[in-house]
C-alpha cells in the first residue's frame, strides 16, 4: 500500500483531492504497471485488498483510504469533515491495525 501511495500521491494535482473509491483502484492500477506474469497476482491482491477494506467500518476506512492513498493529511481529511485531526490519527491507527488482522486472518499477509 504504501509505494502506491507514495506513486499516487506524487502525481501533479494530486495531493489534497478527495478520491472516490473507484479512483483508489484507477490509482492503484495507474501506479504499478506489472508484466504480464504479475498481472493475475495483482489483481488477485487488489481484489483481496478490496474486501479488507470492506470490512472496516466506514470511519476507519475513509481514514486509511484518504489519507494512504489520497495522500491527505489527517489535518485536512479532519477539517472537511469537521472532526480534529487527533481523532482522524485514531481511526487511522486502528483502521490499519483492523485492516492487518484482516488480512492476517485471511491468510493473505503473513503474520
Amino acid at each position: 500500500m504504501a509505494i502506491a501511495h507514495a506513486r499516487w500521491a506524487a502525481r501533479p494535482g494530486v495531493a489534497g483531492r478527495r478520491l472516490t473509491g473507484d479512483q483508489v483502484w484507477d490509482a492503484v492500477a495507474e501506479s504499478e504497471r506489472p508484466s504480464e506474469a504479475d498481472a493475475v497476482d495483482q489483481l488477485l491482491e487488489r481484489v483481496q485488498l478490496g474486501e479488507a477494506l470492506r470490512r472496516l467500518s466506514p470511519e476507519h476506512r475513509e481514514a486509511v483510504v484518504e489519507v494512504y492513498f489520497g495522500g491527505r493529511t489527517c489535518a485536512e481529511l479532519g477539517a472537511e469533515l469537521g472532526v480534529p485531526a487527533s481523532t482522524l490519527r485514531s481511526r487511522l491507527y486502528y483502521g490499519v491495525r483492523a485492516l492487518r488482522l484482516i488480512l492476517e486472518e485471511n491468510g493473505w499477509l503473513a503474520p
